[in-house]
């Protein structure tokens, strides 16, 4: 998982088993991750937002859609 800087604010991608693209967090809503492909509609937050809900991601406290 990452978290990569853009010009508008930070992305969270991470790299999916078995495919040759990154997916990024689309959204997080009521402790469930959306992830998309297209690194276009990657939600954008601060350093401090991206890293909580990375950190969330990591340890298991949000659910995967």
């Amino acid at each position: 998982m990452a978290i990569c800087e853009t010009w508008k604010g930070y992305e969270i991608s991470r790299e999916k088993p078995g495919h040759n693209f990154p997916v990024y967090v689309k959204s997080i809503r009521k402790g469930k991750v959306t992830w998309t492909t297209d690194y276009t509609y990657a939600a954008h937050y601060s350093l401090k937002t991206a890293t909580k809900h990375d950190n969330n991601i990591r340890n298991g406290i949000y659910t995967w859609r």
